[in-house]
């Protein structure tokens, strides 16, 4: 159960009508010439909103709802090839560390990530965060994705590692309730089970869905779920302190 936290305070703004006839034009040109073959108007249009309109948040509005209609018809090389672009070209013009471009990477890592190429994810996470400012928050939050396929190739000390790199670091910011502080502590408690460390894990596991719980309710799916990860963990708990009650015990 490895959560992402949703990713807020990233400077994407709601829509404006300049940004929604945007994306309107890209639903026109995907009607007109096919999702594929509107590739050249899209990154046209995204460089006009960046250059021209030096505007991000229609700029990345732009990439994210084009790449979401190629992910869809299966192009998925076309998506890793437009994010790829989009992030030389946003940090080319606000800068490597801006929102924007943090936020593109942030979709190309899942990306690969979802197409199981957890090395080359694994290997842009790492040279992105050895970019960042100390304590950025955005550093936290690469630190979480990159928990999360270190999780996937069940490499589970670095896992163990960067989330708890994450949650500390939250904490610090926004303190323990915030929804990057409590997914970052679901995460970390996932890996504790998962190693054994079952008291570590229920203590984690329980902070993060009572946070969870009064953000979102009780109907979340996370949490309707949890009732049997715990259950599992007490059994398992009660099952080690048997054994080791048993093992203490100079039998006849």
């Amino acid at each position: 159960m490895i959560l992402r936290p949703t990713p807020r305070n990233h400077g994407i703004c709601p829509l404006t009508l300049a940004r929604k006839l945007a994306l309107l034009r890209i639903d026109q040109q995907n009607i007109r010439h096919g999702v594929t073959r509107s590739y050249y108007y899209v990154v046209n249009d995204f460089r006009n909103a960046i250059i021209e309109r030096k505007s991000h948040e229609e700029a990345v509005d732009i990439i994210i709802h084009y790449a979401d209609q190629l992910h869809r018809c299966g192009r998925l090389e076309e998506v890793k090839r437009l994010y790829r672009k989009a992030a030389e070209d946003l940090g080319q013009n606000f800068g490597r560390h801006h929102s924007s471009t943090f936020f593109v990477t942030f979709e190309r890592g899942r990306l690969l990530q979802h197409v199981r190429q957890f090395q080359t994810a694994e290997r842009m996470y790492n040279r992105v965060l050895r970019g960042m400012k100390h304590r950025n928050p955005y550093q936290l939050y690469f630190s979480n994705e990159l928990g999360v396929v270190y999780a996937d190739q069940h490499e589970l000390l670095k896992a163990e590692r960067a989330f708890q790199k994450a949650l500390h670091g939250f904490t610090e910011l926004w303190g323990a309730d915030h929804l990057w502080a409590y997914t970052a502590a679901i995460n970390l408690s996932n890996i504790y089970q998962t190693q054994g460390k079952l008291k570590e894990a229920t203590i984690l596991l329980h902070r993060g869905l009572s946070c969870l719980t009064k953000e979102f309710g009780v109907s979340h799916a996370v949490i309707m779920a949890a009732p049997k990860f715990v259950k599992y963990i007490d059994n398992s708990m009660h099952i080690n302190n048997w054994t080791a009650h048993e093992n203490s015990v100079n039998w006849p």
